[in-house]
Order: C-alpha cells, then structure tokens, then sequence
C-alpha cells in the first residue's frame, strides 16, 4: 500500500481527494493493475495532463504562499486558464521602476524585449537602468526588473502583463517611455496602460529601420534612373 500510494499517485501530498487513498488490500490490487494497463498516472493536476509536477499547479501554490508577505514575494501573479501566464517581480524591483523611470527630471526608459524561450514557454524581461551607480565607462548599469512567463505573444498576453505591474504598484501608471523592438503586439498592449508613456525603439532596431528605408529609397532611385537611362538610348 506504501509503495502503490508512493509511486502511482505521487505520495499522500499529492492525491486530490481522500477517495484515492486505497482502503484495503483489494483495491490497492486494484489500482496496480489498472496503472499497468493504462500505463499512466490515475492523478489529476490543473493542466489536465497526468502528471505530479505539473508547473502551473506548483508556481499556483507558491504564489499562494508567498502573497503573506508582500516584501519577499517573489511571484506575484498566476493565470491557470485559456491563456496561462506568470509575473515575477520583488517589491524592490517595482521600486526601483518607479524611482528612475517615473521622475521627470531624471529618467530613463524601461525596456521589455521578448528574446528568447524557456522550454516551451515565452520569457519577457523588463529591464531598467540604475541612475545611482556608475559603470566602468561612466555608464548607468542595465538592471533585471519584473518578468513575464507565457506561451501567447498576442497584444492581450503583453496587456495583462503591463496591467499586473500597474496594479502591483499604482505609482508605475506616471511612467515616462518605455523602449521596444518592432513587434506590434508588444507595443499596442503596454500602450494600453501607459497612455502617459512615450514608445521608443531600441538603437538595433532604429539602425535597421533607416537602413531599411534608405535601402528602399537606394532602389527606386536607381530604379528611375535606369529607366531614363534606357529610354534616352532608344530614342537615341
């Protein structure tokens, strides 16, 4: 009974209702024949998929425990659902976003860039410089802020995660800009809440939109000229 518990079900934490627990040696018989047929666990977690460490019914109880102590919680908001997402974020990082990115007089941009995955999912960090400490060539270090775990990258993934920092900390509605690359999803959904805020793109993809234009621009001017070039020579 020990190891049918154990093993096919996950331990006792993890069965869902006292009606798993095997109550006699029958139905303990039983529920190791049945996982030898289906070859599959007889426990159910949020997704829905079978498994015991199923990742959004864990980050949903931690967020659960760490919401008693707002100055240490780390995850601060879970979505199990059609559009399952995380933000991750301490009160100091929230802090320091409103220190340097929200004060008129001096401040610098927020950046959120969705760069790269982790696993099967979306990773979106927001970064922001510290205006209180000088690098080695008298540049203000980049900083890691809130970050977003998601599988989506429509305007509404990118709109819920603008609006749980805003609601984590109403201040964060004054931000100034806020800097991206070109994908429009991401920045029609901050655009959304930070109505105040100036859209700024990153240098990379500043450089690549003029050269692009001036690519463009290049073409149809050889473009006409060839033309011109050509009918002078037939009439010729």
């Amino acid at each position: 009974m020990y190891h049918t518990v154990s093993s096919p079900l996950g331990g006792l934490h993890s069965c869902t209702s006292v009606g798993q627990v095997p109550r006699s040696r029958q139905q303990v018989s039983d529920i190791v024949r049945n996982q030898k047929v289906s070859n599959k666990s007889s426990h159910k977690n949020i997704s829905g998929e079978g498994r015991n460490n199923d990742p959004w019914y864990l980050l949903l109880n931690d967020s659960k425990f760490q919401a008693k102590d707002e100055n240490t919680a780390f995850i601060r908001d879970v979505q199990v659902g059609a559009e399952p997402f995380c933000v991750l974020g301490s009160k100091r990082q929230l802090n320091d976003i409103y220190r340097f990115c929200c004060n008129a007089m001096e401040y610098r941009p927020l950046t959120v860039d969705p760069t790269f995955n982790l696993g099967p999912y979306n990773v979106t960090p927001i970064s922001y410089q510290h205006l209180l400490v000088n690098g080695k060539e008298g540049n203000f270090p980049t900083m890691i802020g809130p970050v977003f775990i998601h599988k989506k990258k429509t305007t509404t993934t990118y709109s819920m995660f603008a609006a749980t920092i805003k609601s984590l900390d109403p201040k964060l509605t004054y931000i100034l800009a806020f800097g991206t690359d070109d994908e429009t999803a991401l920045v029609e959904g901050f655009n959304q809440h930070f109505k105040r805020a100036t859209h700024v793109l990153c240098e990379i993809h500043l450089k690549k939109k003029y050269r692009d234009k001036a690519s463009i621009y290049g073409h149809n001017r050889r473009s006409k000229e060839d033309y011109r070039f050509r009918h002078i020579w037939k009439e010729s």
